[in-house]
């Protein structure tokens, strides 16, 4: 049997994701039936095998003197994107079979070392595994994930830190694709990037439910402030709201533009209900003071793009004077005019530079 388990993890494109599955499950069964057998699975060379899975070229055997795996850069242009099977089934059964391999003493060194937190978490921002390329990470995919890693940290304490900076660095490399995505916008309005305007969407969601599971433990939401988690959620948020067509599209569906969510919905309110659980959880002063810094950069943001508007606008002069601010407001933020300077023709009939332009 273990010779066919470790062939079938070493060629899992020929064998298939839902084969691959089956063997994964049940070499966590079998160690969480007996731990005893985690240091056979070790010795065989069936962990091996499992992390050469997920981790590809970057897995490094475990030594004594050898240093664990560490992070790549986040704005590199290929991550920890594990190659295998685009399956659903597949990517329930991994968290199981981590979480079984840390059941021993040994067993935990190994998989710190190993560290393959980063490859289970770059799942959820993976363009070959998110909307509109796949449904495998829709549903409650994404929970589970965040579940397991719950779970790992419950199990092994020691994990704590590798998980909260595996989260952060997810987020990073989340805002990293968001950057693309909208610097794709503002030059061409194509077929391209709204399939990739829809992948950010889907990380947004993806992240913000692993999110959910790991911070309902208030002892990890102190790690996770001190990691920069806050802060990154934060700068993640502004790149959510769609831009061009697709901005028009919504406020034209709004009852009242004035006061509509221009980010996405279920994304948004993901993020946003994980840092009001840091703020519950941990220092709430401390969080306000963060978020009120990302306030502030976010409204001289706004201010320059106002002050932009004026310059190739006609109309919106009349309600705003040179120093930036609206008339007869002290705060400079009335929208009035801006909305009624957008052209009253169909969607359809606009063209695409009209619609990417800053």
């Amino acid at each position: 049997m273990t010779k066919v388990l470790m062939t079938i993890m070493t060629h899992v494109h020929s064998y298939g994701g839902v084969l691959v599955a089956v063997a994964t499950t049940l070499l966590s069964d079998i160690m969480n039936s007996d731990p005893k057998s985690v240091h056979y699975v070790y010795e065989s060379g069936l962990a091996d095998a499992f992390f050469k899975m997920i981790k590809g070229s970057q897995y490094v055997e475990w030594k004594e003197c050898s240093k664990s795996s560490g992070i790549l850069d986040v704005n590199a242009d290929v991550w920890h994107e594990p190659d295998i099977p685009v399956t659903a089934e597949l990517i329930m059964s991994l968290p199981n079979v981590i979480s079984a391999l840390a059941l021993t003493e040994d067993g935990r060194k190994r998989l710190l070392h190993v560290n393959p937190i980063p490859e289970i978490l770059s799942l959820l921002c993976t363009s070959r595994f998110a909307m509109p390329h796949s449904r495998c990470m829709l549903n409650d995919m994404a929970s589970l994930i965040g579940a397991g890693l719950d779970e790992l940290i419950r199990h092994v304490p020691n994990s704590k830190h590798a998980v909260i900076k595996a989260l952060v660095a997810t987020i990073e490399r989340i805002k990293h694709l968001g950057q693309e995505v909208v610097d794709a916008e503002s030059k061409q309005n194509s077929k391209k990037s709204n399939h990739s305007r829809l992948c950010l969407m889907h990380y947004a969601s993806n992240i913000g439910q692993a999110l959910e599971h790991v911070l309902q433990n208030e002892d990890n939401c102190g790690v996770f402030v001190a990691a920069g988690g806050v802060e990154a959620i934060l700068d993640l948020h502004p790149l959510l709201i769609v831009r061009g067509s697709e901005l028009l599209s919504h406020i034209s569906s709004q009852s009242s533009p004035s006061i509509a969510n221009l980010s996405h919905s279920t994304a948004a309110t993901s993020l946003i209900s994980t840092i009001k659980r840091t703020a519950v959880n941990d220092d709430p002063c401390k969080i306000m003071k963060k978020i009120m810094a990302s306030l502030t950069k976010q409204l001289s943001v706004s201010k320059k793009a106002g002050a932009t508007l004026r310059q190739e606008s006609s109309s919106v002069p009349l309600f705003f004077n040179n120093e930036g601010t609206s008339v007869g407001s002290d705060n400079g933020l009335n929208a009035s005019g801006i909305l009624e300077n957008i052209p009253k023709v169909s969607l359809n009939s606009m063209q695409s530079e009209e619609l990417t332009s800053d």
